[in-house]
């Protein structure tokens, strides 16, 4: 049987955004580790209901003219700062957490 390097998949059907996954490795799971885990990542995700791929690069671009009233209108719409290459690891882990809980009660 062939391993599965890489898979695809679609979230929020109506903005379709395209995901690639490429697994890097797989590996016996380990003694007391617990699953699943955040092993890494890039960038921060792009913000709920912004319109898709191209409602995004727009509002990278308004955060990108800093003091402009198109940033201050898109930083108004997200609701606070908004950093695309900060990746918030404790958030994935406590999302995790709950994934993982879900699985044990449910």
């Amino acid at each position: 049987m062939q391993e599965l390097t890489e898979f695809g998949y679609v979230y929020d059907f109506g903005d379709n955004w395209e995901h690639r996954v490429i697994v890097e490795a797989t590996g016996k799971a380990e003694t007391g580790a617990k699953y699943p885990r955040f092993l890494g990542g890039e960038r921060r995700c792009p913000p709920e209901d912004c319109g898709g791929p191209a409602g995004y690069f727009d509002f990278i671009e308004n955060l990108a003219r800093k003091k402009s009233k198109k940033a201050k209108e898109a930083l108004d719409w997200y609701g606070g700062p908004y950093e695309r290459d900060d990746i918030d690891e404790e958030q994935i882990n406590v999302t995790l957490a709950r994934i993982a809980n879900s699985y044990r009660t449910g």
